[in-house]
């Protein structure tokens, strides 16, 4: 049976992002993406025509993927509070960890996307300021008044500085944790 066109792009554009995080993107060739997909470089070339669309659209793959897992990582109802929004962190930056290539990847993007980035990211703010309405940690801070897209700019925005610092991914967390424990501090979990 033929595998469905969906999922070979989706296998395409999974072996594209671990390529460009493993290589960067001028180090990343379109037969390293071929070899990795299990595809002839022609094949690669039939759904992306150059390697910058195939790039724009691996990051757009893998944002649209990480935000669907931090939204369900709050959904998870069997975890306290704290664990679910430190979750949304963790399943954001799962496959981008201890990339060596991080700083050339972010400004390819940023010149690339341009406008499509701001929305990815903004999408992630809205999708936090959303999970924080939910889990009631908005209302904790409302006296205080802070607004809950306030308080996911604020997490979204130490996550940001955190990765820029390049910590290990370990760190990373340790400080993400401790973020999001301040955050969630007025529900005394």
């Amino acid at each position: 049976m033929a595998e469905p066109e969906s999922d070979r792009s989706t296998a395409l554009l999974d072996a594209a992002i671990a390529v460009f995080l493993r290589y960067g993107f001028k180090k990343a060739s379109m037969d390293a993406v071929a070899k990795a997909a299990g595809l002839s470089r022609q094949g690669v070339y039939l759904h992306h025509p150059t390697k910058e669309a195939l790039f724009r659209s691996a990051l757009e793959h893998l944002g649209a993927s990480a935000r669907r897992a931090a939204v369900q990582a709050v959904a998870q109802e069997d975890r306290t509070v704290e664990e679910r929004i430190f979750g949304a962190f963790e399943a954001l930056h799962a496959k981008i960890a201890n990339s060596e290539h991080m700083d050339e990847l972010l400004s390819t993007a940023a010149s690339m996307l341009g406008d499509s980035l701001v929305q990815l990211e903004d999408g992630i703010v809205a999708d936090l300021t959303r999970g924080l309405k939910h889990l009631g940690v908005a209302a904790a801070w409302q006296p205080h008044g802070v607004s809950a897209k306030a308080l996911a700019e604020t997490l979204y925005a130490a996550s940001q500085g955190f990765k820029q610092r390049k910590l290990s991914r370990s760190a990373y967390l340790e400080r993400m944790r401790t973020a999001v424990r301040i955050v969630c501090q007025p529900l005394g979990e």
